[in-house]
């Protein structure tokens, strides 16, 4: 629903359902456009005649799957909209427990997504399978001789690099990063900070770099293209995330890959990848403080953050092989063929 055709391989037909940034403001706008989604989405269901549906989010093409009236369905939450997303709203977690109820299978990405589930809606543990996506280890790896250029193309003569790529909303939580700066700064005067992404808080985070004083050693980039990324990530020392929530960060994965030293939020499926002190810091969300001086910490001491970043790519390599991974889920597409050959499931 909410991807772009560049994302998409050429090959794979595709279809754009509408409901991103086109649509009337406020819940009147939101309810049409659902409305059309769905009407467009029956039609391709009607016209494609597919075998499965894969959905998630759980709170937005979810519940669009389940109104289809189509099954089976494969679920994927995604972390925050089976995390956050119920604790909001009652009519929110009516509707997140009710379209997880209908799938035939769910796939998540991190262990706190699969006990949130069977909490929220009495889900079978069993019929919940859990990977990580993974990445394209090809793309994303160590690479010492693109540095330089790489950071020169982000505007940095000397000194070390900072990242941060994380969408520019509330969830991400990156005035908690933007307010750690100062600190950083103070300890570290040559460091500079690469912010790239965007997003419906790109204003204020502008306006508050500014007010920070901290502008001047803060580079806002913009949103940055996937293929784009390993060369972006070539150029810094430390990656950083100050999320509020998550799963299992496909942004973090790469930074690993890449044999960077990582900087996270304290949240549970960040500590299925990171051990304080051996492979990066995990910070309490919105601890600004704290954030400093953990990316102070690992850049005042490359040997440490060498180590760091080689023992992220170990784990990289071990465990978020995508080639890999995406195995396990067309053992899935399988399993749910099988069960529907035998009769166990309904289309």
């Amino acid at each position: 629903m909410h991807h772009h055709r560049q994302s998409v391989p050429a090959e794979i037909p595709y279809q754009y359902l509408g409901g991103d940034d086109r649509q009337l403001p406020g819940q009147a706008g939101r309810a049409l456009a659902a409305v059309q989604m769905l009407r467009r989405l029956r039609a391709l269901v009607r016209t494609w005649k597919p075998d499965l549906i894969h959905a998630g989010p759980v709170n937005t093409a979810g519940p669009l799957a389940v109104a289809t009236g189509f099954r089976p369905l494969l679920l994927m939450p995604w972390g925050t909209d089976v995390l956050i997303v119920p604790n909001k709203s009652l009519p929110g977690r009516m509707i997140v427990r009710h379209t997880l109820r209908q799938a035939a299978l769910i796939t998540c990405d991190a262990r706190v997504v699969r006990d949130r589930v069977v909490e929220l809606a009495g889900y079978p543990a069993e019929k919940i399978v859990i990977f990580p996506w993974g990445i394209d280890l090809e793309r994303f790896q160590p690479c010492e001789s693109e540095r330089q250029a790489a950071r020169a193309e982000v505007g940095v003569a000397e000194g070390p690099v900072v990242l941060m790529n994380r969408s520019f909303k509330p969830i991400y939580g990156i005035e908690f990063f933007l307010r750690a700066i100062p600190r950083l700064l103070a300890k570290i005067p040559k460091v500079s900070v690469i912010i790239a992404g965007d997003g419906p808080l790109r204003a204020s985070l502008v306006t508050l770099a500014d007010e920070l004083g901290v502008s001047s050693r803060t580079r806002f980039i913009g949103a940055v293209d996937n293929s784009r990324m390993p060369r972006l990530l070539h150029a810094a020392d430390v990656y950083v995330s100050s999320s509020l929530s998550d799963g299992t960060s496909i942004s973090l994965l790469e930074a690993m890959a890449c044999g960077l030293p990582v900087v996270v939020s304290d949240l549970p499926a960040n500590r299925e990848w990171v051990e304080t002190g051996r492979n990066g810091v995990l910070v309490s969300p919105g601890d600004s403080e704290t954030l400093a001086d953990a990316i102070e910490r690992v850049l005042a001491d490359p040997t440490l953050g060498r180590t760091m970043g080689q023992r992220n790519l170990e784990v990289a390599r071990e465990r978020a092989n995508w080639n890999r991974n995406y195995e396990k889920l067309e053992e899935m597409f399988d399993t749910i063929g099988d069960r529907l050959h035998q009769g166990a499931l309904s289309a």
